[in-house]
């Protein structure tokens, strides 16, 4: 098989993907032992564990230093369980679906990311299945916090995860119709063919919209103006019913999006018992722009452009992980530049600082508390203007780049950031008097939604939460990357 301008092409200094670069991909078999590293261990762990390994695993892959275990359908639940509860791997991490038109009767595939925090390891779980049959068990039983990331998966490509607790749409609208990071969806309802399968005379857009992926949980009628969805909020029907069935007197309340605390992003349905919340059911598709598929028609360093307003307060930390990606499939990691990298570090610390800032100084505020966020945005400033004198925005910079950085540091530039760092030492004192000796600040964070160890590792949760059970897990000491092992830093 031919693609042209896909990834590995080489001899040219074009990445770009559209310059007519031309590579033979072959289909990656399974690797022959040994795999290296840890990846025998876990593979002869799971082995002797599980009897029936051979005929659930399909086949093992390692390509560039990561391991994937396809498994077959039916055996992923059994192979799941074994993975948690005696290879210890706590933690799953992400769902994330691909569509391959060219594989038939296994065009869908579901990959489950996994992270062993005891053995610091990482591997993956491959499945794949019909379009005309995409059924694949739901993991939440053994990994609570595949629940958001399987309704995505379904939202986005259509999988049906069987015995789920509510699989229902989060990001489109429950009357949408179609799952839009299948090849085959038009970009804004246009047909436009993908940059490396051929989806003309496909599907037509008529069919697409109003038949063939017709939404099986947004119920439907036919009138004399045509086909009506009932919007149904994802589960509110299903929830008002079972409220209204319980003896207790319990009220369901909806806030948001459009409401002060929601800032018109986050919908909430609400359990109330008196003033208490029981419970909460979110709504969360009302950001979700469509980054995804408008990047399979860009090229990598347009990319950039798009991920940086994935979390637009950290623009860094996602072009850099993306850049990252980009270069590893490239397989130009070790070409770039050690004094890029170093900026890299430097400025995804800075981003850091500015989000912090952010989240204290409007968590103050939320609670009742105006100086803080004074303070707190009187540092994002001096960062944000560092980012203004080295990439001529405040935000949303698409600085970091595959290969490297945009642009080296400018005349100045130097002198400039020794000096806020120095005052930003200086002035974080203020903060912490503000908040960390504020008894209001303490009373009304401390002890509230309180989430343990155990809880962090069944909902994947990572970062500061985590840490916060006492458990000094960061990524950038115990998986390091852009050279973070070279530097000296407390967790």
């Amino acid at each position: 098989m031919s693609k042209n301008g896909m990834f590995g092409s080489q001899g040219s200094g074009d990445t770009s993907g559209f310059g007519g670069l031309a590579k033979t991909q072959t289909t990656i078999g399974s690797t022959e032992r040994p795999f290296g590293g840890y990846f025998d261990q876990v593979a002869d762990d799971l082995e002797r564990a599980y009897p029936l390994f051979s005929d659930a695993i399909e086949k093992v892959v390692v390509d560039r230093g990561e391991l994937t275990l396809f498994i077959k359908s039916s055996r992923l639940l059994d192979v799941a369980k074994i993975l948690r509860d005696q290879l210890r791997f706590e933690m799953c991490v992400g769902v994330n679906g691909v569509h391959y038109p060219e594989e038939t009767n296994r065009e869908l595939h579901a990959i489950y990311s996994l992270l062993s925090i005891t053995r610091n390891q990482r591997i993956r779980l491959e499945v794949s299945v019909s379009e005309k049959d995409p059924h694949i068990p739901s993991l939440v039983e053994i990994w609570a916090g595949t629940n958001w990331h399987e309704r995505e998966t379904y939202d986005m490509f259509g999988i049906i995860f069987d015995n789920h607790p509510g699989l229902t749409r989060i990001l489109m609208p429950d009357d949408w119709s179609g799952f839009p990071q299948r090849k085959d969806y038009p970009l804004g309802g246009i047909e436009i063919e993908y940059k490396g399968c051929n989806c003309s005379g496909t599907i037509t857009t008529s069919e697409l919209f109003m038949t063939t992926y017709t939404d099986p949980y947004a119920s439907s009628q036919e009138t004399t103006e045509g086909r009506v969805y009932s919007v149904t909020g994802g589960d509110w029907d299903a929830l008002v019913t079972e409220i209204g069935a319980t003896k207790e007197e319990r009220v369901v309340l909806n806030m948001g999006p459009q409401h002060p605390s929601t800032h018109g992003v986050l919908r909430l349905i609400l359990e109330l018992e008196g003033e208490t919340v029981t419970e909460t059911r979110c709504g969360i598709g009302y950001l979700h722009t469509g980054i995804e598929k408008n990047t399979e028609f860009r090229n990598w360093t347009q990319g950039v452009t798009f991920v940086t307003r994935m979390d637009y307060l950290s623009p860094i930390f996602n072009e850099t992980a993306y850049c990252l990606g980009v270069e590893k499939l490239l397989g130009i990691t070790n070409d770039v530049p050690e004094r890029a990298t170093v900026i890299r570090v430097m400025m995804m610390e800075f981003n850091r600082i500015s989000s912090h800032m952010v989240a204290l100084g409007t968590g103050a505020l939320e609670l009742g508390a105006l100086s803080p966020m004074i303070f707190a945005f009187r540092e994002r400033e001096k960062v944000l203007d560092i980012f203004e004198m080295l990439s001529g925005l405040r935000m949303n910079m698409a600085y970091i780049r595959p290969g490297g950085v945009a642009q080296d540091l400018p005349e100045g530039a130097l002198k400039m950031i020794r000096e806020t760092v120095k005052d930003l030492r200086i002035n974080f004192k203020d903060n912490e008097k503000l908040l960390v000796g504020n008894s209001i600040w303490i009373k009304r964070t401390q002890g509230v939604g309180y989430l343990d160890l155990a809880g962090c590792t069944t909902l994947g949760i990572t970062g500061p939460v985590l840490r916060s059970t006492g458990l000094a897990w960061d990524l950038r000491k115990a998986q390091p990357y852009c050279g973070y092992e070279d530097y000296e830093f407390d967790i």
